[in-house]
């Protein structure tokens, strides 16, 4: 997995160059303290007379963010049979299926995760395996004669990477695809990973929550590309910068090749999606009307100060760990809301302890 403890903070760490963003309504402006948010996802499914499975991507220890509250609730009550977390054996992603008995009516099927972000300093682990996302798939049509001529005519003038990456995020940006659906983030950011791909450079496509206020779209998509031998950049083809702000998403699913190489699947979002990176469901539920209306959101509950970020992250990631291990056999971890409010009003150092799980600071 992506975190470990040493991606904490550090002095310099990951700046954002200044950047006009093509699409200002959907750019977040930079925090750089760790954001405390909740993630939520919802869908709605009927049955067909069976007890069924909804597979949801959940967010994952990926480059830091760390999930320390945990939840699933179905309305009605009584249609949740159990739940459990499952770890994909990909090494990125982690997923909740959640086990429903419809019923003769309609489900609504929620998680909601309780998670610490970390601000712009994080130090990204190092990954060597960046060559598993080249060449072409379903997703990334990256010998498409149209994206490989764009790819060498951006690539004019023999520019440096860092040129060339602002080259592609911006053309991508300003393409007009025809549409007035959201502004695709997901065909855009297939199509950034295609250019990128096809001149050789590694490319993946990335899931994510997103911070914006002015939110139309449910699941963002941003790519990620190799910028050096150890680390991976993102930029966002949306919004049109190279640097996006760290913490202005919860990423959901990183698609492996075999995740973008598959059909068409069933998913409230969108069918043409890679696997495993929106929510899906077994063969005995069928989605009920607006099933996938309001899919995901992110409330920010507390953004801490960079002096603090580390002493907080450090507790969040211990007690993410045990909450791992609970979840995967189907139990839920909580703060609830009044003992939140209560904890957060002493700072940042006192919710650290909590997470701790110091004696001063109980659960009940």
């Amino acid at each position: 997995m992506f975190i470990a403890l040493a991606l904490l903070f550090a002095q310099g760490g990951e700046m954002a160059p200044p950047e006009t963003p093509v699409r200002g309504q959907y750019f977040v402006k930079p925090t750089y303290g760790p954001v405390l948010c909740d993630v939520g996802m919802r869908v709605r499914v009927m049955g067909k007379g069976q007890a069924g499975v909804v597979t949801m991507p959940i967010p994952s220890d990926y480059s830091g963010q760390t999930v320390v509250g945990f939840r699933v609730t179905t309305q009605p009550p009584q249609a949740l049979l159990g739940w459990t977390w499952r770890n994909r054996a990909d090494g990125l992603n982690r997923v909740a299926e959640v086990h429903v008995q419809p019923g003769a009516g309609n489900v609504t099927v929620s998680y909601t995760a309780r998670m610490l972000i970390p601000g712009f300093n994080v130090l990204r682990t190092e990954r060597k395996d960046f060559k598993n996302w080249l060449g072409e798939t379903v997703s990334v049509p990256s010998t498409n004669p149209d994206w490989v001529e764009v790819s060498k005519k951006l690539q004019e003038g023999k520019p440096t990477p860092d040129e060339f990456m602002i080259r592609v995020v911006k053309w991508v940006a300003n393409l007009n695809l025809g549409s007035t659906d959201v502004d695709q983030p997901l065909k855009r950011a297939e199509i950034c990973a295609a250019i990128f791909r096809a001149a050789k450079i590694p490319a993946r496509l990335v899931a994510e929550v997103p911070r914006v206020a002015n939110r139309k779209f449910s699941i963002h998509w941003r790519v990620e590309i190799q910028s050096d031998e150890r680390t991976w950049q993102a930029v966002d083809p949306l919004v049109g910068v190279s640097y996006p702000v760290r913490n202005s998403a919860a990423v959901l699913a990183i698609p492996s090749r075999k995740d973008e190489s598959h059909g068409p699947i069933a998913s409230a979002f969108d069918p043409s999606a890679p696997s495993f990176s929106t929510p899906e469901i077994s063969s005995e539920l069928s989605w009920a009307a607006g099933g996938g209306s309001r899919l995901t959101e992110l409330t920010v509950i507390r953004t801490f100060p960079m002096a603090n970020g580390a002493r907080v992250m450090a507790a969040a990631y211990h007690r993410s760990l045990l909450l791992a291990d609970v979840a995967r056999k189907g139990e839920g971890m909580w703060i609830e809301d009044a003992i939140l409010r209560h904890v957060l009003l002493k700072g940042a150092t006192n919710l650290a302890l909590y997470l701790d799980g110091k004696p001063t600071m109980p659960d009940k």
